[in-house]
């Protein structure tokens, strides 16, 4: 990591990628009682998410593309807060904010979950308990890759329940469209709709009709970014896979990050709460 591409924008400790700018007008943007945010940590199942909440919002009927779906769930660090006023609704807004950076009305609801990652957006941890001070609010909704990843067809149930009734009554009396949005959302699924794009997705932003063009992505075009981001197209949508870690960790490694958990997370139950933990992962690593 260069240490220099990095910088602090009103505290967050943010790549340059992202515009001052866009950001602080995110950090401005008043919700709207219809929102619905997706706030993860980085590369904890936020585009499995959006992709499920969007198939449920649309009633099996996701977008077909990387750019729709980036329209119909911008990642607003990036969009910023034109991107939300522009959204075509239902829809649902991205981010990868900690709770007090996240523009937050009592009448908009938010899918908080994790698992684990380090890039920009500050500490994971201070991330991760910043959420889950408030799992117990009415809108939020907060669960785990791991839950999500465990018994996805519950999951799906109860995110339709907590974005209104309807979609949760819906889904139980129609076992067709149940299965439609599990389908979409499967991991070879949505590598189809992905990895394809992702590559050329800022020079397709960049090329929207003046009527969808947001002018808050005109600083991509002064900056040094290549055509698909920061992201490997090829491998946008991964493995799935819970505890690939084991694959990874040396023995050092392990060992420090035990301790690191420890310490950040002293005086808290977050890691012992079963409700959005599958344990025999975290057991496992926690007496490694």
């Amino acid at each position: 990591m260069d240490i220099k591409a990095y910088r602090y924008v009103d505290g967050l400790w943010m790549h340059k990628i992202f515009h001052e700018d866009t950001l602080r007008s995110l950090f401005a943007y008043t919700p709207r009682p219809d929102d619905v945010f997706i706030a993860t940590y980085p590369k904890c199942g936020t585009t499995w998410t959006q992709y499920l909440v969007l198939n449920i919002l649309r009633k099996g009927e996701p977008p077909k593309t990387a750019l729709d779906f980036c329209l119909a769930s911008p990642f607003l660090e990036m969009m910023g807060a034109e991107a939300a006023e522009k959204m075509v609704r239902p829809g649902l807004l991205k981010v990868h904010l900690p709770f007090q950076w996240t523009p937050y009305s009592a009448n908009a609801k938010f899918h908080e979950l994790f698992i684990n990652g380090k890039l920009s957006w500050g500490d994971y941890f201070d991330h991760l308990l910043s959420w889950y001070e408030h799992r117990d609010s009415e809108n939020v909704l907060f669960f785990t890759y791991e839950k999500l990843k465990e018994d996805t067809g519950n999951w799906v149930l109860k995110i339709a329940d907590f974005l209104g009734e309807e979609y949760g009554e819906e889904l139980r009396k129609d076992s067709a469209l149940l299965r439609r949005i599990l389908h979409n959302c499967s991991l070879e699924n949505m590598k189809g709709v992905f990895n394809d794009k992702m590559g050329t997705l800022i020079k397709d932003l960049l090329n929207l009709p003046a009527e969808t063009a947001l002018k808050s992505l005109e600083v991509l075009r002064e900056r040094d970014i290549p055509i698909g981001g920061y992201h490997d197209s090829e491998n946008f949508i991964r493995k799935g896979a819970i505890g690939d870690w084991r694959a990874h960790f040396t023995p050092d490694q392990i060992e420090k990050t035990t301790s690191w958990i420890k310490k950040k997370t002293e005086g808290s139950d977050v890691m012992n709460c079963r409700e959005i933990w599958t344990f025999s992962d975290w057991t496992d690593f926690s007496e490694s």
